[in-house]
């Protein structure tokens, strides 16, 4: 039975690897559209500064949630997709972060809180999801205590 466990995670084909795709790929798809619509906003909402801190971090989530999508049709391997769903979190992180230093609003650190929620629910395993979650917690206890 604990062979079997570990096959399951390793090998992207099994049935319920292959049904919990669409999740994963569902997240990965309205994450682009978001950074997209979002990428586009900041041209209006941010001065010079601003736009250039934040906009190279919106693109890359937009590009990488994007390539994601797109790419998990073809990842057969969990530890790939495991990366993949990882460095697109880590983009939303840097994406906050450089949005609150940029414009600093208390309420912007609900962001994190809904980051949260949103890694334990789509992320490819537990282990990914933990990662995920340490890394948004990091960083809001990074920013909140370096406040002034």
């Amino acid at each position: 039975m604990l062979l079997r466990t570990k096959r399951v995670f390793r090998d992207a084909s099994t049935p319920f690897v292959e049904e919990y795709m669409a999740i994963i790929r569902g997240y990965f798809g309205v994450i682009a559209t978001y950074y997209l619509i979002m990428s586009a906003t900041h041209f209006a909402a941010l001065d010079n500064d601003g736009l250039w801190r934040l906009l190279p971090w919106s693109f890359a989530a937009t590009f990488a949630s994007g390539a994601a999508y797109f790419w998990l049709r073809r990842l057969r391997n969990i530890v790939q997709m495991e990366a993949v769903a990882t460095a697109v979190s880590l983009l939303m992180i840097m994406n906050v972060i450089i949005a609150i230093e940029i414009e600093y609003n208390d309420i912007k650190f609900v962001y994190y809180i809904m980051m949260v929620m949103i890694f334990a629910f789509a992320c490819v395993t537990i282990r990914q999801g933990v990662l995920s979650i340490a890394c948004a917690m990091t960083a809001l206890f990074w920013q909140v205590s370096n406040l002034d």
